[in-house]
């Protein structure tokens, strides 16, 4: 696991206890951007929040790509590691 996938489960952490904190339990946090029944100030956190996550993912989702390839290669070294003892 990648230093970004920890940050994700930092966020979701986060987002759980500010959920806990504005008795709230919400979802997914950009379903509720726009959810009038949240003040303004929770909007914003809400929004800050959103961007942060997305910035994080797309962090996640390039280790998971670095590390998917770094095990392809591998088996690919293996196989040819195998075949070359043949």
């Amino acid at each position: 696991m990648g230093v970004a996938n920890i940050q994700l489960n930092w966020l979701i952490e986060e987002y759980e206890l500010w959920n806990k904190e504005n008795g709230l339990n919400l979802g997914s946090a950009d379903e509720h951007l726009w959810d009038e029944r949240l003040t303004p100030a929770q909007r914003v956190w809400l929004a800050d929040y959103c961007q942060r996550w997305e910035t994080v993912q797309r962090e996640a989702d390039i280790e998971d790509a670095i590390e998917r390839r770094a095990a392809d290669e591998q088996r690919a070294d293996d196989r040819l590691k195998a075949s070359e003892d043949f």
